[in-house]
C-alpha cells in the first residue's frame, strides 16, 4: 500500500470523512462533499483508497473524480488504484474518475 498523502484537513473535513465511513450516512455525505467540494478534501479521500471496505474505496474514487481541484499526487494514486485494486467496482470508479480529471484538465488548457 502507498503512504497516505500528507495533509492537515480542517475539523469539518475530518468530520465529513468520519461520517463517510458510516454506511448509513455514506450517500448523504458523498452528496455533501460533491456539492460543497471542500478545498482540503482531496488528500483525505485519497487516504480512503487504502481502506479495507471496497464500498468506501469505490465512493472515495468516485468523489475524487467529481472534484474541481485534485493535486497531481492524488491523481497518480487514483490511476494506480484504477489498475491495481482487487475489486472491479473500485477499479472502474477510479478509471472513470481519472478520465474525468483528464478531460477537465484538457478543457482548462484550451479555455
Amino acid at each position: 500500500m502507498m503512504a497516505p498523502v500528507a495533509s492537515v484537513p480542517s475539523a469539518r473535513t475530518r468530520y465529513l470523512i468520519l461520517a463517510l465511513r458510516n454506511a448509513t450516512l455514506r450517500t448523504f455525505v458523498a452528496n455533501v462533499i460533491a456539492q460543497e467540494q471542500p478545498a482540503d478534501i482531496a488528500a483525505p479521500l485519497a487516504d480512503l483508497l487504502d481502506d479495507r471496505s471496497h464500498y468506501l474505496r469505490a465512493t472515495a474514487a468516485q468523489l475524487l473524480g467529481s472534484l474541481d481541484d485534485v493535486p497531481p499526487e492524488v491523481r497518480q494514486r487514483l490511476a494506480q488504484v484504477g489498475s491495481e485494486d482487487q475489486h472491479p467496482i473500485v477499479r472502474q470508479n477510479a478509471q472513470e474518475s481519472v478520465r474525468r480529471l483528464i478531460n477537465q484538465a484538457a478543457r482548462e488548457v484550451t479555455a
